[in-house]
């Protein structure tokens, strides 16, 4: 059965935000094994955002003939808990996604995301080189972002945090390193953020007595630090499973100034 992508985006995305972007690559490129995880935006200014480009790249093991068939055909997913269709949030706000990928260390992949995708792609052959894709999006079809934040560094970087902590500090306690590197340049000023599994603060893990038929069990992780008053800054989420999801249980203002 074929999809029709510019229906699904209508019905499916139509209360997207440009965030889930980032979100979508990010957790595609855990799937495909990445360690390292780029983001580079790049704008003239904030009045021309036709111009806006993001290049999203990994060094995951790439599209290979499985992923890349996974990828053609919507709703195709391992488990419940996906839809399939994440990447489809690509296509709300660009209408050009370049993809360019090498799998197998020496087979390069180049197609074009776009709404009338056919899964018509070039493999070439090429010399020995590590694996890792790359996403180019250009021409921006929204009116506008939102809010700016959403291409700020720092913002960026908090929002992969809320939406990925377990994620990052499993892959910490496993010892493996996730590295995410975010740079943006606007009008030639340069800004930019990282995020290390090893930087991670560790957690104090606590059990919770809790009468519920939802779960086997319910652990309480937290750390508190001290930093300087203009980083001070709370988390908080619900983890199911490895995802998380943002819940607003303790209020900016009631946070103690140089605390994190």
């Amino acid at each position: 059965m074929e999809v029709n992508i510019k229906q699904a985006l209508k019905m499916f995305f139509s209360k997207s935000s440009f965030e889930m972007i980032y979100f979508e690559a990010f957790a595609n490129a855990l799937d495909a094994n990445a360690t390292e995880f780029n983001i580079n935006i790049s704008l003239s200014n904030y009045g021309e955002l036709h111009n806006l480009i993001v290049t999203l790249s990994d060094n995951g093991v790439g599209f290979n003939d499985v992923r890349f068939g996974k990828f053609s055909k919507l709703f195709d997913v391992e488990e419940q808990s996906h839809k399939g269709l994440g990447r489809l949030v690509y296509l709300c706000y660009f209408d050009k996604v370049e993809v360019k990928s090498v799998f197998d260390n020496s087979r390069q992949r180049v197609f074009e995301f776009n709404e009338a995708f056919d899964k018509d792609c070039t493999i070439t052959e090429i010399e020995p080189t590590l694996n890792g894709s790359i996403f180019r999006m250009s021409g921006f079809i929204g009116e506008r972002l939102g809010k700016n934040d959403y291409i700020n560094p720092h913002y960026i970087k908090k929002a992969l945090l809320e939406n990925f902590y377990m994620k990052f500090y499993k892959a910490k306690l496993a010892g493996k390193q996730i590295s995410i590197y975010i740079k943006t340049t606007i009008g030639g000023s340069c800004v930019e953020d990282t995020i290390n599994t090893d930087e991670l603060p560790n957690f104090q893990i606590k059990p919770l007595d809790a009468q519920t038929d939802l779960f086997n069990k319910i652990e309480l992780y937290y750390n508190v630090r001290e930093v300087a008053p203009k980083d001070s800054n709370v988390i908080t989420a619900l983890a199911i499973d490895e995802r998380s999801h943002k819940i607003d249980i303790i209020a900016g203002e009631n946070l103690p100034l140089g605390y994190e």
